[in-house]
C-alpha cells in the first residue's frame, strides 16, 4: 500500500514518468510501411520530371515556328499523361496522414488529383516535345541568325514577370511563339486594324525547321524594341480582323 503511494506521489511532483497512451506505441502496419517506402521516392522522382518539364521550356531563349514529328509529339504527350496518373496512384498509396503533411490534401482532393494530372502533365510534356526537337535541329548548329519578317496574330499585355509579347505562327502550327516587345509598342499597336508583321531572327536547318529567337518567359531583362510595320501587300495573318474586334471591344469597356 505504502509503495503504491510513493509511486503516486512520485507522479504528482514530476518524479516518474507518466504512461504513454497505449494506442501511440502500437507498430505501424507492415502495409503501411510498404507503401510509405514505395510511394515517397516514386513521388519525388515524378516531380522532379515535372518541375524539369515545365521551366525548360520557360526559360528557353529560342522556339521552333515549324510543325515538329507527330509521333515524337505523341510519344511525349503519353508519357506526360502516364506520369500523372502515376502521380494520382502514388497520392492512393501515401497513408493518409503523410499525404496530408506533405501536400495537405484529403481523399476529395486526391481523387482530383487522379483526373486532372495526366492532363496537366500531359500538356507540360507536350512543351517538352517542342525543345527535344528543337535540340535535335539545331543542338549542334552554327548557322547563323538573320532577320525575317511575320505577321503578327495578336498582341499580348503583360503579364506577372512578363513582357508584352507579340504573337506569331507564320507555318500554321496553332502554337502561338511569343516575340518580347516593349510596353510603349503595345500601347502604340495593339488596337490598330491593319495587319501588322514584326521583325525577328531565325535561321534554318536542312530539314527545313526554322527556329526563331525569343527572350524567354523569365529574362527579366528589357526587352528591345522591335520592328513592327504594316504586312506587305497580300501578307496578312489568319485571325488577325477578328482580334482587332476584339481588341476594339475590349478598349471601349475600358473607357469611362
Amino acid at each position: 500500500m505504502f509503495g503504491k503511494r510513493g509511486a503516486l506521489e512520485g507522479v504528482e511532483h514530476g518524479l516518474v514518468a507518466a504512461p504513454v497512451p497505449s494506442s501511440t506505441q502500437l507498430p505501424s502496419p507492415d502495409g503501411e510501411g510498404s507503401r510509405r517506402l514505395l510511394a515517397r521516392p516514386a513521388l519525388y522522382v515524378i516531380l522532379l520530371l515535372v518541375l524539369v518539364a515545365g521551366l525548360e521550356p520557360l526559360l528557353s531563349s529560342t522556339s521552333l515556328l515549324t510543325p515538329i514529328d507527330q509521333d515524337l509529339l505523341i510519344v511525349m504527350r503519353g508519357i506526360g499523361a502516364g506520369l500523372g496518373l502515376l502521380f494520382g496512384i502514388v497520392m492512393f498509396m501515401f497513408p493518409q496522414r503523410d499525404a496530408e503533411a506533405l501536400l495537405s490534401i484529403g481523399i476529395g482532393k486526391k481523387l482530383l488529383t487522379v483526373a486532372f494530372m495526366p492532363l496537366m502533365i500531359g500538356f507540360l510534356f507536350d512543351g517538352l516535345a517542342w525543345r527535344i526537337a528543337d535540340w535535335r535541329e539545331f543542338g549542334l548548329s552554327n548557322q547563323p541568325f538573320t532577320p525575317a519578317l511575320h505577321p503578327v496574330e495578336y498582341f499580348n499585355d503583360a503579364r506577372k514577370g512578363s513582357d508584352p509579347v507579340a504573337e506569331i505562327d507564320p507555318f500554321g502550327t496553332k502554337r502561338m511563339t511569343e516575340i518580347p516587345i516593349t510596353a510603349t509598342q503595345y500601347d502604340q499597336f495593339w488596337l490598330s486594324r491593319e495587319p501588322l508583321c514584326i521583325e525577328v531572327l531565325q535561321r534554318s536547318a536542312e530539314s527545313g525547321a526554322v527556329q526563331v529567337k525569343t527572350n524567354g518567359a523569365f529574362n527579366w531583362a528589357e526587352p528591345k524594341e522591335a520592328r513592327i510595320e504594316r504586312c506587305p501587300k497580300g501578307v496578312t495573318s489568319r485571325v488577325w480582323k477578328r482580334n482587332a474586334d476584339y481588341a476594339a471591344k475590349k478598349a471601349a469597356r475600358m473607357r469611362p
